[in-house]
This record gives C-alpha cells, sequence and structure tokens, in this order.
C-alpha cells in the first residue's frame, strides 16, 4: 500500500529525486530528442472519493517539471521542455485492500498494456527492432553500459551496440562450427579410406546447414557486424574443406 507523503523519511525522497535526475540527464545525453521515452507512473490504492486524480497528475508533474529544471543541461539544450524527450502519463489502481476485485481488473488491464498490441495504448506501439539489442545479447549490453558509467567514460550506445553484435555474432559462428563438426569428421574419414564420391554434396550440405544456423541467430544484430563474422565463417569452411580436398586428390589415380 502507498505511505501516506508524510511518513516519507526526507533522505528517501531526495534519494529519488537524485535517481530521477541521473535518468534524465543520461537520457538526453544517450538519445536526444529523437527518441520520445514514455515515463508511466502507476497510483496503487487509489481512491476517487478522497482524492482528486487530476489534481494528483497536476502535482506529480510538477515534480517532474522541477526535477528537469534542475538537471544539468549542455548550453545547446538550456531551453530544451522535458516534453521533447518524456511522454508522461498516469495509471490509477483501485485501493487493495478496500477494493481487491477491482484493484486486480486494473492490474490485468494494465499487464495487457505490455503483451496485446491490438490495443490503442499498447505500451510499445513505436517498437523499433533496428534500434534495439536482441534479448541473448542484452545481459553484455547492460553490463557494459553500467561499466561505462561506473568508469564515467563519455557514454555512445551505438559504439556500445556495435561492440554486442560483434561479440554474439562471434559466438554465433563458433556455434555454427560446432554444429557441422560431425559431419566434417565423418566427411574426413570417408577420405582417410577411399576417393569420395559424394565429396562434393556433402561439402554444400555442411556449407549450407551453418550457414543457415548463422543467419538466423544473427539476422537482429548490427548488419555490418554480422556480414563481417558471416564472412569469416565462410573463410573458416573454405579452409577446412581445402584440406579435406587435398585429401580427396591422393586418392584419384
Amino acid at each position: 500500500r502507498r505511505p501516506p507523503r508524510s511518513t516519507q523519511s526526507r533522505s528517501s525522497a531526495a534519494s529519488d529525486v537524485y535517481k530521477r535526475q541521473i535518468i534524465m540527464e543520461l537520457d538526453m545525453k544517450l538519445f536526444k530528442s529523437n527518441s520520445l521515452k514514455k515515463i508511466l507512473i502507476v497510483l496503487r490504492d487509489f481512491t476517487p472519493e478522497e482524492e482528486n486524480l487530476q489534481n494528483l497528475c497536476a502535482i506529480i508533474r510538477g515534480d517532474i517539471m522541477k526535477i528537469w529544471q534542475e538537471i544539468h543541461k549542455p548550453p545547446e539544450l538550456e531551453n530544451a521542455k522535458v516534453e521533447d524527450y518524456f511522454q508522461i502519463e498516469f495509471c490509477a489502481l483501485s485501493d487493495f485492500v478496500y477494493q481487491k476485485q477491482q484493484f486486480e481488473q486494473d492490474v490485468n488491464s494494465l499487464k495487457t498494456r505490455f503483451v496485446d498490441n491490438s490495443r490503442n495504448d499498447y505500451l510499445f506501439k513505436n517498437y523499433n527492432p533496428d534500434t534495439n539489442i536482441p534479448i541473448d545479447g542484452l545481459r553484455m549490453y547492460m553490463m557494459d553500459l553500467w561499466n561505462t558509467i561506473k568508469s564515467d567514460k563519455k557514454l555512445n550506445l551505438p559504439e556500445q551496440k556495435v561492440m554486442v553484435s560483434i561479440y554474439r555474432c562471434g559466438e554465433i559462428q563458433k556455434e555454427a562450427q560446432q554444429l557441422v563438426a560431425e559431419q566434417f569428421n565423418t566427411l574426413n574419414a570417408h577420405l582417410s579410406k577411399s576417393f569420395y564420391d559424394k565429396f562434393k554434396e556433402d561439402c554444400e550440405s555442411i556449407q549450407k546447414r551453418a550457414l543457415e544456423f548463422y543467419d538466423e541467430n544473427a539476422k537482429e544484430y548490427q548488419e555490418e557486424a554480422s556480414k563481417a563474422k558471416r564472412q569469416e565463417l565462410e573463410l573458416h569452411m573454405m579452409e577446412d574443406f581445402r584440406e579435406l580436398f587435398k585429401k580427396q586428390v591422393t586418392h584419384i589415380k
């Protein structure tokens, strides 16, 4: 249940303000005004009989405006408005104790806003896969960003995305090679004994399987990095095929 303002410690309130200042400053630094972020403020245990939602939202919006005015801005953004960077929205949930059934309905309705893209108020309507990180690379991406923040380096979001793409596509390249390793070994075993009639077909099958696996798993990453690692994969396989072909030639009489 939401505690009354009178019971919140001053240190806790100050800490919350400081966190919001940091979030706003970093968002302005990272994304500029070309990437509008939504701030969804959820008001728990709201009782319309006792509270006026419009007035409550105005108070909170005023607090946000005050934080915005106090954050550090570069000279060229001194006149920037909070609306240039953030879309502020409020969602009121009924009282959990006295209106539990309605509270659960409100929560379920809020949940569907995260997953149901047919809703007009779906939260990710402006989702762009080209500007996001695939889920399997998210952990590394977040850790890298956090380490950059802690070391107080200048943040460069596109650079971080390229680094993640290079790393993950390198991992996918290795996985593709491991996927066809057994087929390579089988082909090598045939060539160790005698001339192998299906050499060409098996080589094409191995290459096709490895590249299809790579393309499927690397398609969400930065295109240039993905293509570079794909070329490396092709070169590695061509080197292996060349060594196998040398064995094939030794059996020709």
